[in-house]
């Protein structure tokens, strides 16, 4: 059982607009959002969309039409792309999709793609089938392009979860297998669908593990842990019931590494007695709260009880743009939310975005223009 504690909370009424952020961020941004590249992936039909400039779709008056459409008859395949199974490798110029059945495709030349994918371009490979939990189901696909390394979230019917680690993706060929490697997690995490990496950190969501007992406190539930490539390190958790993490089932990540901020999306944020978040389901942590006290509350949060679910986020790394994907367990929306500099606690602006059968599953941010 959660710990209670009374916690005297300043909190202002907020006001009853959609979207609107809880509290502002107390953190810097680094304020720079020019140059971001934004993908979609359509899973109605199967496709990426591009939006060579993230700025000019937020601010026009009429969110305008993908500049680029990527298709190939590799990208239908017999499971859907994860929720949040996309990323790209802005150094090695590569995105990388992750299917719920645990295959993967690799684009090469990623910036000099147009139309139809190059077929020498593409590499489909699959996370080792012999090494799966019963009832396999992957889910977030995260990048730490740093050490050239792919975490994949797994969880099976049991409830057993696992984040893989697949060491340089980038040089696994077309119908290759990639070797068995995880993420050692001595808390034995269940739930498992959200995952962050990048500058040799990982970070893994878990709806529930072994109990953590901090001091004369225990914790059950939900949580947030950050490890090495390797392993996640004991003691680096955030959990409890001022995290604002405490009655969500699934959770999605995005590392903003210009502000050294985690932010995380939730199928429910928390509206406990003790939760200061009020159900706002995107929450915001600095990375150095972890290794400190397990139950703290997040620096900021975004959105309001009103928001609705969260199924994936992205940020754009050096950039100061988060996108948020909705939807329900089997199907994304064509509405996507945008937050512009979220670091400052803003409002969302939601985009009614390409075509109007769209099922937005997983979206991947290319902050590295100038």
């Amino acid at each position: 059982m959660i710990r209670t504690r009374h916690l005297l909370l300043g909190l202002t009424a907020a006001l009853p607009l959609l979207l609107v952020s809880c509290i502002k961020g107390t953190g810097s941004s680094s304020g720079a959002t020019n140059g971001t590249v934004l993908y979609l992936f359509d899973g109605a039909a199967s496709q990426i969309l591009v939006w060579k400039d993230l700025s000019t779709a937020y601010s026009a008056a009429t969110t305008p039409a993908a500049d680029l459409t990527l298709t190939s008859t590799a990208l239908t395949r017999s499971q859907p792309v994860a929720w949040g199974g996309m990323t790209v490798d802005t150094q090695r110029n590569h995105l990388y999709l992750l299917y719920q059945d645990g295959s993967v495709i690799r684009i090469d030349q990623l910036r000099s793609q147009s139309g139809t994918i190059i077929s020498s371009n593409l590499a489909v490979f699959t996370l080792d089938s012999s090494q799966r939990l019963t009832g396999s189901v992957f889910g977030q696909l995260a990048l730490d392009a740093q050490n050239d390394k792919l975490y994949a979230c797994e969880h099976g019917t049991s409830g057993t979860s696992r984040v893989w680690a697949v060491s340089q993706p980038d040089a696994i060929a077309n119908s290759g297998v990639a070797a068995f490697a995880t993420v050692s997690d001595d808390e034995s995490g269940t739930g498992s669908v959200g995952a962050a990496a990048g500058q040799g950190a990982v970070f893994g969501y878990f709806a529930g593990g072994n109990q953590v007992i901090s001091g004369i406190s225990t914790y059950n539930g939900p949580r947030l842990r950050k490890g090495t490539s390797g392993a996640f390190v004991p003691g680096n958790v955030l959990i409890g019931d001022t995290t604002g993490l405490d009655q969500s089932a699934t959770g999605s990540l995005a590392l903003d590494t210009a502000n050294s901020m985690l932010f995380v999306g939730l199928d429910a944020g928390s509206t406990t007695a003790n939760s200061p978040t009020a159900g706002a389901p995107v929450l915001a942590f600095q990375t150095g709260q972890f290794g400190l006290a397990p139950n703290q509350q997040p620096k900021f949060w975004l959105g309001s009880s009103s928001t609705g679910a969260i199924m994936a986020l992205s940020h754009a790394g050096t950039k100061a743009w988060l996108v948020g994907l909705q939807g329900s367990k089997s199907a994304g929306i064509q509405t996507i939310l945008v937050w512009q500099q979220p670091a400052s606690g803003v409002a969302a602006k939601a985009l009614v975005i390409g075509p109007s059968s769209a099922q937005y599953l997983a979206a991947a941010l290319d902050g590295s223009g100038s």
